[in-house]
């Protein structure tokens, strides 16, 4: 109960209008204690757990990740062959491990088209600390403008840094794509994408493989915007990143978290 009082009065003050202070302001490593509520998505269908994806601490037990993390064609995978890290700038060391009891995929998820790529993982409790903390979610009426920077922050592979920096947390500093625009250069390629997206420009950087689930924050209030979904052939940074843009599921995620 405390968690999802927690979770509401986080959401309640972002629909009237709170403002929390911007945590970083460029790309580098950064430390824990920076994104408290960033969480490692592990998997190991053989019993040995390694991080695949990102994701959003909600409440003391429940996560936000992408639905694709998560499914084989759309099905939700057994929970026993996940774990969640938290409180831990390693993805594969340190913070606490809990198990997962049930993968919630959202009930619109297209496993084809990444449609409504947000999931609710329901987790054993986390202690919080002051490297664990619930993160603030946009609520329904939240918006971002063409322009707007994001941060987005994970453990992905990326080309221009050494292996040993893709095992501490990093983020990367992007800004909000015309999702007319967006549409128009993705529908070109053959890629559907819908209100319920948020695109990004890779100017600045990108994320990728290993990224996915992982927090998409306002770079002006530190808010939960998005959840990384895919970068349309990572590596090229003419095409726009893609985003679950969370406001579009506000209410579902506060159901779901409960």
């Amino acid at each position: 109960m405390l968690a999802y009082i927690i979770f509401t009065t986080v959401f309640l003050g972002l629909s009237s209008g709170a403002i929390i202070q911007p945590r970083v302001s460029s790309n580098s490593s950064s430390a824990i204690q920076r994104f408290s509520f960033t969480a490692a998505i592990l998997y190991g269908p053989t019993g040995y757990y390694r991080q695949v994806c990102g994701g959003a601490v909600l409440t003391a037990t429940a996560v936000l990740s992408a639905a694709s993390c998560l499914d084989t064609q759309g099905r939700p995978n057994p929970v026993s062959q996940y774990r969640v890290r938290a409180g831990s700038a390693q993805p594969n060391a340190g913070g606490s491990v809990v198990s997962i009891y049930l993968i919630n995929l959202h009930p619109n998820y297209n496993y084809k088209t990444l449609q409504s790529d947000i999931a609710v993982l329901r987790t054993d409790t986390l202690t919080y600390s002051a490297a664990v903390q619930p993160v603030a979610v946009a609520g329904a009426n939240y918006y971002v403008s063409d322009n707007d920077d994001v941060l987005v922050i994970g453990w992905g592979q990326n080309q221009s840094v050494s292996a040993e920096l893709r095992n501490t947390l990093r983020y990367v500093q992007q800004k909000v794509v015309n999702p007319s625009y967006c549409k128009a250069l993705l529908g070109y390629e053959g890629l559907t994408v819908t209100d319920g997206m948020l695109c990004t420009s890779r100017a600045g950087g990108e994320f990728c493989d290993g990224d996915y689930g992982g927090p998409v924050v306002h770079a002006a209030t530190g808010v939960l915007v998005g959840v990384a979904a895919y970068s349309y052939r990572c590596g090229e940074r003419r095409y726009p990143s893609v985003s679950t843009r969370v406001a579009a599921y506000t209410n579902w995620i506060v159901d779901a978290a409960k």
